[in-house]
């Protein structure tokens, strides 16, 4: 009995032993986000069976994984996870890995597994996957039953698969799918007979899992806006796409909304979008942010989203990206699980619906009614400055499209204006009255005061302003009244003779036809925000000026006319922008179509994501090769003459040599080898290499006219130049090659207006790359809504192979010349270059690192990996990169992987890891400066910097030309290091971190970015195209220049400065800023054929040789060493001295652009005083006479701020010489200006109506509100004693006027 009971109680105590010892089981579903919702849904059902079980099943979302789910999944019995990109199985390795060793279960769904899934321990079972594809709640519930039968032994059956179909039409309110239109159409409840049908193509993935909140909110409020709606899903998209054509291959849908269409897309798709024929408006759901997230980020659209949610989409044709959803955290109340649920954002689906009511507008109004903006680029302001990049804006381009609106119906004349008869008439009236004046804070806004009072301005009320601005969101009205203040203070307001307070602007209205320059960005009206702020949002004017355009002109649509404007480059976020960022604010739902050139998609690619634009992408100027200009044909005559002097006579041969480097000295060239002389064979070899070199570079010749073709014999020289690059072609193909390109250059021309059309028509513009013409002739026609790459496939493997042979060249190559291998470099990133060389860059980044890319099978980079020192074969090299803005938005992926580079080289334990040595004594500086530790060892390991978001270019583009406001270089490169301090990686984003820290100290900041430059050898950027050079643009300049300048002014000297040069893919090489700089002034600007094209061009071409030298003179600024005293006395020899009879001068004043020509007399002035170039006296008195002359004639280009002293003394009425012809109100009408208006205490209820006419007439007596500029201290004696000089006649002026009054007959004095 005793023994019976002993038994007993030992069974039970081993039984409580083994159920305290009993362990849960547990089933991990690791899942994409649109499956979390029907999987929680799912486990409702299942709930009593698992509880019974006692098994936990844990449900984690991809994109929102927590370390401690990183943790359960690690100890999971069973595990489900989607392989759908690899993305995610690259994330979760270690737990993959702790999974393998402990031998657990882990099946892969949504893909198929392959060998090197297999080896990361998955599998695949074909019923679970047959259930995961199918999708939904019941299918979910199923797959759950059948892993839980045959993994965990559960006793559960689960029924068959049910299919959703492949393709078809969805209902929304009736929940249900059709595959035939007729039918669908017949049951549509919300059907509207007449009315316009709109397409919506979404994702089948949504469906299937019931994430069709965004769906159902979209197509109720296009049905509110009096619309028929047809949501179709499937894949491949063009078998849906179907749907949107009737039975004929006519559209049947006025526009298509694309919440899905994103990735996949092929020519077929493009193809069947064709056909359709109408817009497709991207409509973005978030993937990774709920809606209060992407509020507040300052990135806004994920990194990791950009490459399928903007790239992929926009190799459909897909425009005006917009955030319409986001997705949102639930927790299901029954289960307690929480799943992700896409949810709409109603404000930003109202904007959706605007933007589909602009385009129907387009597609049904007549074009007699149509309002169109033409909006062009006045910058710096002035009459002579309007144009774009290689494009003859005025008057050419500007009247061709005048003159097609004008055939194809648009209303370009009325009662109240006229067209002019014909191009010059339109290039004097907006010479005249379409641009801003004068260039500085004071002058500006005294020009505003007369332009105002010419009844030629348009004149928009500030109490309609007040209107609008108050419907802005309220976080940017306080980034904006921060900057500049509340609305009644702005600074260029003028109060009219009513006492009414009106911004005024420069505009042209020809019918229903406005023309008028974009506001500037007012950086150099404010000199102090021009020097200390980072990120500026627009000013009050500019605002006011878009927001007449949406509610007082209110425009069917904008054009951008050539690159680049402004607006799209605005603060806020880098993309999938909000309302409160003041790029899609100001746009609002205008359509957007920017004609673009073919050679610059990353800046276009900007315009198309952050200014909604749909390009309309225009050709180049034409190429052909350069040849030699005549100071190198007499150089080569020299030379042969000194090969057949050397041979007959040493003493001739002296003779020769001693000739030939006069020569070579005068031309430049001496100074483009680095050479002092020309002694050796060697050198003279390297002679005759150069000048082969320079005689086969091909050169752009003159400007683009959009829709114009260039003439025959251009069209052959660039076709012959292009297709001549590639020597393997047979002949007889490459002649047909040739007259294909040919054919294409014509075509493109007609193409180029025709898409304009249709993209005023409300029409889809066919997508299609673009690129470099030379490099890439396939990109032909133009006319096309171009598309970039996908930054995810960068740099592909043999782009790595390039960019490591170039970067084992250039250390190599400095080895040679200094006995050692650099320790440190700098590298400009730029995003416009990336597009162009594919990553040829950032692979010789990584290849100077001693790193590699890893791809994934699908060619994507997924990461990077140490080279060892051993198979390295050298020191690892430090590099500091400096990353543009626009890099940042587009190559933000690249940032990261550049930042996992630099961090895994100073990880290497090598006994000559210079990255390791540098990042110590950084770390030790700033543990000195009281850093803490961490914080300490954290930044010293950053190698990127570059703008935080929201913010683009660097400023001293703008601050250079202001001669008169700095004083010398290190002010300049204060202004850079500034703004380009900002550092990427390790937590940091542009100086924000992603830890809860405050941003960094600007002056430690700055600190930390003057020690990552300091003791760079080598200055770096790259040049990968045929057509922008070093001194036709402000970019290249303000970047390379910049940092070099930069490291100048941190260690007391500059460093090499080179370019690699990618213009020829098939000879990548890199060279000497001097050298690349040198022969581009050779085959261009000093070679008579270019100057002749280019006068050719008229005012156009005499505003880009005014370019020419503004850009010279800021390379002499941010690096002398590049720009010596030859290349300006040849410029002066070339258009001054007028050496080659090209009658340079006349020629600018018949452009109508002598003004232009004052600009350039008075730049090398500029150069002369300061100190760069002492040209003989005889230059001087020359270029003194001729300026006079100039402003005589034409008047000053230049201001107070950026006049040399020698126009300061001819011009002392400086501001009347700025302002339009015929203006008569004295230039300083500021110094006569009233007290400013009190503001007004709240928005008036009945404004003013817009006055969308320019005002004819006003009273005499105004003046321009607002405030002084800064003073600049350091004015020259000339400039105080003209400052006096008007200050006294200023005074007698007022004494005079008194006297007059009070002798007038009549006149009574007021007490």
């Amino acid at each position: 009995m005793f023994r019976n009971k002993l038994c007993a109680l030992l069974l039970f105590a081993l039984g409580m032993i083994a159920s305290a010892q009993a362990v849960s089981r547990e089933l991990v579903l690791l899942l994409g986000d649109v499956e979390s919702r029907p999987a929680v849904l799912a486990m409702r059902s299942l709930q009593t069976t698992l509880k019974d079980q006692d098994i936990k099943v844990r449900i984690i979302a991809a994109n929102s994984m927590s370390q401690k789910d990183r943790a359960t999944l690690a100890k999971a019995d069973v595990a489900v996870i989607s392989v759908v990109g690899r993305q995610l199985v690259q994330s979760i390795l270690p737990e993959l890995g702790n999974l393998q060793r402990t031998k657990r279960t882990v099946i892969a769904v949504g893909s198929g597994v392959d060998d090197e899934l297999r080896e990361l321990g998955l599998r695949e079972e074909k019923t679970v996957q047959m259930y995961y594809r199918a999708g939904g709640i019941e299918n979910m519930t199923n797959m759950l039953r059948y892993v839980l039968r045959t993994q965990f032994g559960v006793s559960v059956t689960e029924a068959p698969v049910q299919a959703m179909p492949e393709v078809g039409l969805y209902d929304v309110a009736a929940n249900r799918t059709y595959s035939d239109f007729d039918q669908y159409a017949k049951r549509y409840t919300h059907y509207r007979s007449g009315a316009p049908w709109i397409g919506v193509m979404f994702f089948r993935a949504s469906l299937v899992a019931g994430q069709t909140l965004p769906l159902a909110a979209i197509v109720a409020r296009l049905e509110k806006s009096g619309y028929n709606v047809l949501p179709v899903f499937g894949y491949p998209y063009e078998i849906p796409l179907q749907y949107f054509l009737n039975d004929a291959g006519k559209s049947r849908v006025d526009l298509i909304v694309a919440l899905g269409m994103k990735v996949g897309g092929t020519s077929a798709t493009s193809s069947v979008l064709d056909k359709i024929g109408v817009p497709a408006i991207n409509a973005i759901t978030l993937s990774q942010q709920s809606v209060e997230q992407w509020k507040e980020s300052k990135t806004g659209l994920n990194i990791t989203e950009r490459s399928w949610q903007l790239a992929g989409a926009e190799l459909a044709g897909l425009v005006q990206p917009t955030v319409v959803a986001s997705r949102e955290r639930i927790t299901d109340v029954q289960t307690d699980l929480a799943y992700i649920e896409e949810q709409p954002i109603a404000e930003r689906i109202d904007r959706l619906a605007e933007r589909v009511d602009a385009w129907l507008a387009l597609r049904h109004n007549a074009n007699s009614s149509k309002r169109i903006a033409m909006l062009y680029y006045n910058y710096p302001h002035g009459s002579e400055t309007i144009g774009a990049s290689y494009l003859n804006v005025l008057p050419e381009s500007l009247w061709q499209i005048l003159q097609r609106l004008n055939k194809d119906g648009y209303r370009t004349s009325d009662a109240a204006s006229h067209l002019p008869a014909d191009k010059q008439a339109l290039q004097a009236d907006i010479q005249k009255w379409g641009n801003y004046p004068s260039k500085g804070g004071k002058d500006y806004r005294s020009g505003l005061a007369q332009l105002a009072t010419s009844g030629q301005a348009l004149l928009v009320p500030l109490s309609d302003y007040l209107t609008w601005y108050e419907q802005l969101p309220a976080e940017l009205k306080s980034s904006i009244e921060k900057a500049w203040g509340v609305p009644q203070k702005a600074s260029t307001l003028w109060r009219d003779a009513n006492g009414l307070d009106q911004f005024v602007f420069p505009a042209r209205r020809y019918g229903n036809i406005l023309m008028a320059p974009q506001p500037g960005r007012a950086w150099e009206q404010n000199l102090e925000k021009l020097h200390d702020a980072v990120s500026l949002p627009p000013s009050h004017e500019y605002i006011a000026f878009y927001l007449w355009l949406q509610h007082g002109y209110r425009a069917n649509a904008v054009m951008h006319i050539g690159t680049h404007g402004t607006q799209e480059w605005l603060t806020g976020k880098e993309a999938g922008l909000s309302a409160a960022d003041p790029t899609e604010a100001l746009i609002g739902a205008m359509p957007n179509i920017y004609p673009y050139v073919m050679d610059d998609v990353g800046e276009g690619l900007q315009a198309k994501r952050r200014g909604m634009a749909t390009i309309i992408d225009h050709m180049t100027p034409p190429f052909d090769v350069a040849g030699l200009n005549p100071d190198l044909r007499e150089l080569l005559s020299l030379l042969n003459d000194y090969r057949v002097a050397n041979q007959k006579s040493p003493l001739l041969a002296r003779n020769h040599l001693i000739a030939l480097n006069r020569v070579a000295l005068k031309s430049g060239v001496l100074k483009d080898m680095q050479l002092k002389t020309l002694k050796t064979e060697a050198d003279l070899e390297a002679l005759e290499e150069y000048l082969d070199d320079t005689a086969e570079k091909l050169a752009p010749f003159g400007l683009h006219t959009f829709g114009v073709a260039p003439d025959a014999e251009f069209r052959h020289a660039t076709a012959k130049a292009a297709i001549g690059l590639d020597k393997s072609i047979d002949p007889q193909l490459q002649a047909a090659r040739i007259q294909k390109m040919e054919n294409d250059i014509e075509r493109s021309a007609e193409l180029e207006l025709d898409s304009l059309m249709l993209a005023l028509d409300g029409r889809y513009i066919s997508p299609g790359p673009s690129a470099d013409l030379v490099r890439n002739p396939d990109a032909l026609p133009t006319g096309r809504n171009f598309f970039g790459l996908d930054p995810a496939r960068i740099p592909s493997r043999t782009t790595y192979e390039q960019g490591a042979m170039l970067a084992k060249k250039l250390i190599e190559d400095y080895r040679t010349r200094h006995g050692v291998y650099p320790d440190k470099l700098a590298i400009n990133l730029w995003g416009v270059e990336t597009l162009r060389h594919e990553g040829i860059m950032e692979a010789q980044v990584l290849a100077l690192l001693g790193t590699k890319p890893i791809w994934d099978e699908r060619g994507r980079v997924i990461g990077v990996e140490a080279i060892s020192r051993r198979a390295l074969g050298r020191p690892r090299v430090d590099v500091t990169m400096i990353s543009s803005g626009l890099f940042r938005d587009l190559f933000g992926n690249l940032l990261k992987l550049l930042d996992d580079a630099a961090q895994l080289a100073q990880k290497q334990d090598d006994t000559d890891n210079p990255l390791q040595e540098h990042t110590r004594k950084l770390a030790s500086d700033l543990k000195r400066q009281g850093l803490s530790v961490t914080e300490a060892e954290r930044l010293a390991t950053v190698r990127i910097f570059g703008l935080p978001s929201g913010a683009y270019g660097t400023n001293i583009e703008k601050l250079i030309p202001l001669a008169n406001v700095w004083q010398n270089e290190q002010q300049v490169a204060d202004v850079f290091i500034n703004r380009m301090s900002h550092p990427f990686g390790q937590g940091y984003w542009g100086g924000d971190t992603d830890v809860a820290e405050a941003e960094l100290d600007p002056k430690l900041r700055r600190t930390l970015f003057k020690q990552a430059l300091s003791g760079s050898k080598i200055a770096l950027h790259s040049r990968s195209s045929n057509l922008y050079a070093t001194l036709d643009n402000d970019d290249f300049f303000q970047y390379l220049g910049g940092t070099a300048l930069a490291i100048r002014s941190v260690d007391g000297k500059t460093p090499e400065v080179m370019v690699s040069d990618l213009s020829d893919p098939r000879n990548p090489h890199h060279t000497s800023l001097q050298k690349y700089m040198g022969q581009e002034l050779q085959t261009r600007y000093l070679n008579p054929r270019w100057a002749n094209r280019m006068l050719q061009e008229g005012y156009s071409g005499a505003r880009f040789i005014n370019r020419v030298v503004d850009y010279l003179w800021a390379w002499q600024v941010t690096v002398p060493e590049a720009v010596d005293a030859s290349k300006w006395q040849r410029m002066y020899d070339t258009y001054i001295a007028d050496k080659h009879g090209l009658n340079v001068r006349r020629r600018f004043s018949e452009s109508g652009n002598l003004k232009a020509y004052q600009a350039i007399t008075d730049r090398m002035l500029t150069v002369i005083e300061r100190g760069y170039w002492k040209p003989s006296q005889e230059v001087r008195d020359n270029l003194t006479r001729v300026n006079a002359q100039v402003i005589a004639s034409a008047g000053v280009a230049c201001n107070s701020d950026s006049c040399s002293r020698t126009t300061l003394k001819q011009a002392p009425d400086l501001g009347a010489k700025q302002m339009p012809a015929g203006a008569v109100i004295a230039a300083v009408v500021e110094n006569m200006s009233t007290t400013a208006p009190a503001p007004p205490t709240a928005v008036q209820k009945n404004p003013t109506p817009s006055k969308s006419e320019p005002v004819k007439s006003r009273a005499a007596e105004q003046a321009v509100s607002g405030f002084e500029m800064q003073a600049i201290t350091n004015l020259s004696t000339e400039q105080k004693t003209i400052g006096a000089l008007l200050l006294l006649m200023l005074a007698a002026g007022l004494m005079g006027l008194g006297y007059w009054r009070q002798s007038k007959p009549g006149h009574q004095r007021k007490n």
